[in-house]
Order: structure tokens, then sequence, then C-alpha cells
């Protein structure tokens, strides 16, 4: 069963309000009471909860924005960049404090010896959930800013089409097969070394 899009919109906006709101709630819980916020083991909940809630209140809403009319918030370059740079580095970056949540678990239960003294909780708490962010966003701002991409806008479609310079760039050599090639216009050298690869790859 296919579900139109208006559908999509009014379902993700009911449900994105008790989410807004619980997200808040469980951030106000613990950042308020000094021994939940202190607690080792709860700073990487309060980390995804807090790129959760900036995903709700930027992404969702203007996903929600796009199915209701068939065109982007602001049909701007800007807002575009933007979308797309919060957007892809909040996912990655929620992936990664997810697999670093497990992972710290671990050690907090079975070698705790690990995180007593300052420099320890420096090496192996504070600066992994600084990276889990960091690199992703890093990343994302290198792709979408820095490496030459000239991308059309399409204001008809989520994130206007920036997503498609990290599916075909040659510059990171990824290629993506559910990216359309007619939404990127590359430099003459981008092509040849995209020709390059494709007869390699055959």
């Amino acid at each position: 069963m296919v579900v139109s899009n208006i559908v999509k919109s009014w379902l993700v906006q009911g449900f994105q309000i008790p989410s807004i709101l619980f997200g808040i709630f469980t951030l106000y819980y613990l950042l308020m009471d000094r021994a939940l916020r202190n607690a080792l083991n709860n700073h990487v909940i309060i980390a995804m909860v807090f790129v959760g809630l900036t995903l709700q209140c930027i992404d969702v809403s203007a996903l929600a924005y796009y199915w209701r009319t068939g065109t982007v918030l602001l049909s701007t370059r800007a807002f575009c960049f933007a979308w797309t740079l919060i957007r892809s580095t909040g996912i990655a970056g929620t992936i990664n404090l997810v697999a670093w949540a497990s992972i710290e678990r671990h050690i907090l239960i079975f070698h705790p010896n690990l995180v007593r003294t300052k420099t320890k909780r420096f090496f192996l708490h504070y600066l992994p959930l600084v990276i889990c962010m960091m690199c992703p966003g890093v990343f994302y701002f290198t792709i979408f800013f820095i490496v030459p991409c000239s991308v059309t806008m399409n204001y008809k479609i989520v994130d206007c089409g920036y997503y498609a310079c990290i599916g075909v760039n040659p510059s990171v050599s990824l290629r993506c097969g559910a990216v359309r090639p007619e939404t990127i216009k590359m430099t003459r050298p981008q092509a040849g070394l995209t020709a390059a690869i494709a007869a390699i790859a055959q």
C-alpha cells in the first residue's frame, strides 16, 4: 500500500510534537539532577537526545512541509545546504553515538578503572563523544562546501538534490547507484576521472 505524501506529513507531525515534548522532558530530567548529570553513563544519552531534538525541530519539520506542499521550506541554496548538512551530520552522529554507547557501557561495567582518573576520562569518555559528532560534521561540510561539486538545485525533491554530491563526486571515490547523474554538473577533469573509474570497475 502506497501512503500519500499528505498522509505522511500529518502522521509525522502527529508524532513529532509528543516526541519533542518527551525529548525536552528527558533533557530537563537528566540535566537538572546533579547526580544524573555527572554520571558518565548518562552523557552519551544526553548527547543523543540533544541531536534527536535538533533533527526533530529542523529535519522533520522540513520533511513534513515538503510532503505537504511538494516544495522545500525555503527555496534557497543556503537553506538546502544547511538542511542537508544538519540532516546528514545528525543521522551519522546518532549512529556513531549509539555504537560508542555500547562500547562505553562495556567499559563502565567491566573495566571501570579505565575511567577513574581525569586523563583516562578525557581520552576514553569525553574525547570519543566529541569525535562521534565532529567527524561526520567535518566530513559532510567538506563534501558539500569545500570539494567542488556544482549541483543544480531542485526545490521539488528532498534536500534539493544536494546530497547527490556525496554519491558521484570522484574526489572522495564514492559512488551510489541511486543517485541521478543528471542532477550533477561536473568539471571536465572530474568527468574524465569518473569515466576512468567506471572503466576500471568493468
